[in-house]
């Protein structure tokens, strides 16, 4: 017996990403903040944020010193198109995520993956804010490389501050999705996009999800706590 079985691929990621879209957040100064009056391009202000509880806890990436925006002076502007006082948690210099907290009663977030069972050739779509309410931006990808020695120091040798280990995924103009995060086609987060300025070059990766749960670990569970460093 012969039988003919026809595999078809939706083109449109329509339904992979409807939920996961709803989770991403974006963060402008507030109005009259000393960040708007003084910053000529409003855009460099504007981050891509993600909400990981649904208490409103939202992560979003800064390399440290390239901040231009006040972190005590931000509104997260939701996918339904409220707007909500962002109010700064914490940060942690181990992954350089930062962390705010919107009054919100079950928000939409996001499902972290078990970034330690990533495998290279894996389909993602990495997310960043859009202009327009009930709409996010997203490119597709895969993850092109494990990139274990990296780390979030800048340097070659490795370093116990900093995060090391992270995902390469190849898109355009990826400035635009820092601080947003990267799914899987099952929907859940296997990361968070970040960049660092090496040797005047910017290098964009994927902070694992496994990141960024201890991150959020840390700054939840120990509020106002820093890290220990060497000296």
């Amino acid at each position: 017996k012969t039988e003919q079985v026809v595999v078809q691929e939706d083109d449109s990621l329509g339904t992979i990403v409807s939920q996961p879209a709803t989770a991403v957040v974006t963060l402008v100064p507030k109005p009259g903040s000393v960040s708007e009056r003084n910053s000529k391009q409003v855009k460099k202000d504007i981050l891509t944020g993600v909400l990981l509880t649904n208490d409103g806890v939202i992560a979003t990436y800064q390399e440290p010193g390239i901040t231009s925006a006040d972190p005590e002076s931000l509104i997260a502007l939701l996918f339904d198109g409220s707007n909500h006082e962002a109010r700064f948690i914490g940060s942690d210099p181990l992954t350089n995520l930062f962390f705010f907290r919107i009054d919100v009663v079950d928000a939409p977030s996001i499902s972290l993956a078990d970034s330690d069972d990533a495998l290279i050739g894996k389909k993602l779509v990495a997310f960043a804010f859009a202009y327009q309410s009930y709409q996010r931006r997203f490119v597709t990808g895969t993850l092109d490389t494990i990139d274990t020695p990296f780390n979030l120091s800048g340097k070659t040798v490795s370093s116990t501050e900093k995060w090391e280990g992270v995902f390469r995924m190849n898109f355009g103009r990826s400035a635009d999705f820092v601080g947003g995060p990267v799914i899987q086609y099952n929907g859940e987060m296997l990361g968070i996009v970040g960049e660092l300025s090496i040797d005047n070059t910017v290098q964009t990766f994927i902070l694992p999800s496994k990141a960024v749960r201890r991150s959020l670990d840390f700054v939840l569970s120990e509020p106002g706590s820093k890290r220990p460093v060497f000296g």
